[in-house]
């Protein structure tokens, strides 16, 4: 893929919309974490979602939100039409994550007494009309399945579009479940990035996990299980890979890199590790197919979408990554140091 921005185009600017928490407006989420490189189009509690969506002219340079053109399937010289509204209504969530912070998650409340809850339902609901135009809407949190904002939100969208939510599977809503059921397809993200009960996702119950899983499989959702890999669990995506298998088709199974904390980005691992990690990637894209659901994400596409990401970065050395991780050890109140040497170690002898 060549990342010139002459003779690509960034397609999101013409049919695809993300409002983050703080109401700011991107033309996707890929663009949303570079704030600091580039700027919004606009904000919902200030600018109408129609007037921001008109005012994007032409095919305009993806360099001015991110630079992520590299693994975003949505760069392309080809024209396609994704049309998709990406909404984080509210931060209301029953985790406090490794990826997450007080911004993105009410969850912190017990180590910072000044997170609060914030919402931008109500201007949502002024351009639920134009919202409705889009026949996918994307929804994260928080968590979506313990938010009355969401609820709320999802009884003004029409029946005919997709919903697609991103769930940690803690907590099933019957109230939320009857109104996904309304709509012509329903399709869940379910977030799972370790099998043990660690600080990754604190929070997290396996056996809660799973068994709501299967609840909405038995429900007839459109399931997938999406895994950010990070530097916390990098050594065990076989294991993960292996033990999700067991409950779906293994093209179901999605990687995503992780943006935030940058400081366990797989990018910044040495290239010793990063070639183990690329080799055990590409076994595990070899049992799945590269043309499953379409031009949308799947298990083989993400596979070598994070193989192009562990190479953005030089890396690296073992000894200033394990002094890194130790510096975040104790800023976190975590041990994630000596968790990452033993199983470096483990891995290392395959």
């Amino acid at each position: 893929m060549s990342l010139s921005t002459e003779n690509n185009v960034c397609y999101n600017f013409k049919n695809s919309m993300y409002v983050d928490i703080d109401g700011e407006v991107y033309p996707c989420t890929y663009g949303a974490p570079y704030k600091s490189q580039g700027s919004s189009e606009g904000n919902i509690f200030i600018n109408n979602l129609k007037d921001i969506f008109n005012k994007r002219t032409g095919n305009i340079g993806l360099k001015n939100y991110c630079h992520s053109c590299t693994t975003c399937r949505l760069y392309t010289n080809k024209e396609k039409t994704h049309d998709i509204m990406f909404l984080k209504i509210d931060n209301l969530c029953n985790f406090s994550c490794v990826s997450c912070g007080k911004r993105d998650s009410t969850g912190f409340k017990k180590y910072d007494k000044n997170t609060k809850l914030n919402s931008i339902l109500n201007a949502l609901e002024e351009n639920i009309d134009f919202i409705n135009n889009f026949s996918r809407i994307i929804i994260v949190g928080g968590e979506p399945l313990i938010s009355k904002n969401v609820l709320k939100f999802l009884k003004q969208i029409t029946k005919e579009k997709e919903i697609v939510i991103f769930s940690n599977l803690s907590i099933i809503s019957k109230e939320h479940i009857e109104e996904l059921k309304k709509f012509n397809l329903t399709t869940f993200y379910c977030s799972i990035d370790d099998l043990n009960v660690v600080n990754i996702r604190e929070g997290f119950n396996k056996s809660t996990f799973f068994k709501n899983f299967l609840f909405l499989k038995d429900h007839n959702f459109n399931l997938y299980f999406n895994v950010t890999i990070s530097i916390l669990n990098i050594f065990q995506i076989k294991k993960i890979f292996n033990t999700l298998k067991k409950y779906t088709d293994p093209n179901r199974i999605h990687f995503m890199k992780l943006l935030f904390p940058k400081e366990y980005n797989i990018n910044i691992l040495p290239v010793k590790i990063k070639k183990l990690i690329e080799k055990e990637l590409l076994a595990i894209s070899s049992k799945c197919n590269q043309n499953f659901n379409g031009d949308r994400t799947n298990c083989y596409n993400s596979c070598h979408e994070i193989i192009k990401i562990l190479y953005n970065d030089i890396g690296l050395t073992t000894s200033d990554l394990i002094n890194k991780l130790q510096n975040e050890d104790i800023m976190r109140g975590t041990n994630f140091k000596n968790r990452f040497i033993k199983e470096y170690e483990k891995f290392s002898k395959k």
